[in-house]
């Protein structure tokens, strides 16, 4: 069964899902996402904006058993390149 995409989730590849933050950052410029594996619900880690590098990026949580595959590397970069889009006007 397809999982279901809402302005707050989405099926991110096979593996994963992005869903909206409870807590988002008190800008409100930038949204903040949690990445979830799709079957255990497990957080790998989170999408936001890294002000240094002017930049959302995908900051892991520390899990001893997190391993990406290329094809989950590629999902999450690809939703990192939407997210910067949206910032920047772009989309």
């Amino acid at each position: 069964m397809a999982e279901p995409t809402t302005p707050t989730r989405e099926t991110l590849g096979r593996y994963m899902v992005v869903e909206l933050a409870p807590v988002q950052p008190p800008s409100g410029k930038m949204k903040r996402w949690l990445i979830r594996n799709k079957c255990s619900g497990v957080v790998l880690g989170t999408v936001g904006w890294y002000d240094s590098w002017r930049h959302c990026v995908f900051e892991p949580h520390a899990h001893a058993d997190l391993a990406l595959s290329a094809d989950c590397l590629d999902d999450i970069s690809g939703f990192l390149k939407r997210a910067n889009a949206e910032y920047n006007g772009k989309s």
